[in-house]
């Protein structure tokens, strides 16, 4: 994940003046989470969610998780243990140029470099000053942002997360005599199986017989 450093490096140099410290970059997809900074370790963890993102998202989800860092280095507690990112978190945002939302559960959690179309209400939402805005948009315009590393990352995490996916339960489908609908069930046995299905119909006094195709 050298690329994915780079890029932490540069983002490092032109919105933290370089003060933090870099971490090192682990992928767990058994995380329930696109990208989240671990404070006790200073692992930057890339986790099952992380293939859903798009340039836009890993970049401005970086960033989040380096105004975590900033904040920690200062001693500044900007979220609790149940993720709600408090005015400390806000206040960062909001001074490097990002539109901040605050989420229903997990405070001011929501970063955006536009401002959104349906929140007025301040309690809801703050704005950055035109000078902070301007500022962050002119710096992202100017990059030309390497998407190739990023692109091969989603689809290595995507493969990683199919990879530990339970396989589909295949249910076969048993018929009895009945007229249909009603004269059928389904089991996942197999008809060939030691444990095959033994199942009667006392409707149709007839045994339920599997319709379904059986591959080798």
């Amino acid at each position: 994940m050298n690329e994915h450093k780079d890029l932490f490096v540069l983002l490092n140099q032109k919105l933290f003046d370089a003060g933090l410290s870099t971490p090192d970059f682990q992928l767990d997809v058994s995380k329930k989470f696109g990208l989240r900074w671990n404070s006790d370790s200073n692992i930057l963890l890339f986790g099952s969610e992380f293939h859903k993102f798009s340039m836009y998202d890993f970049i401005v989800n970086l960033i989040h998780e380096m105004i975590h860092i900033k904040n920690h280095s200062q001693r500044i507690v900007d979220v609790s243990v149940n993720q709600y990112h408090n005015k400390f978190f806000l206040r960062e945002a909001i001074q490097l140029g990002f539109h901040v939302i605050r989420h229903k559960t997990q405070g001011w959690c929501v970063l955006s470099t536009f401002a959104p179309r349906n929140i007025v209400d301040v309690d809801f939402y703050k704005s950055p000053t035109n000078a902070a805005c301007n500022r962050l948009h002119g710096f992202l315009s100017q990059q030309k942002f390497n998407r190739t590393f990023f692109f091969e990352a989603v689809s290595s995490i995507k493969q990683a997360v199919d990879s530990i996916k339970p396989a589909k339960l295949f249910f076969l489908k048993y018929e009895c005599k009945c007229p249909a609908p009603h004269n059928s069930v389904r089991s996942g046995r197999r008809p060939d199986s030691p444990n095959a299905l033994n199942a009667f119909c006392k409707i149709c006094n007839s045994d339920f017989i599997c319709v379904s195709p059986v591959d080798d």
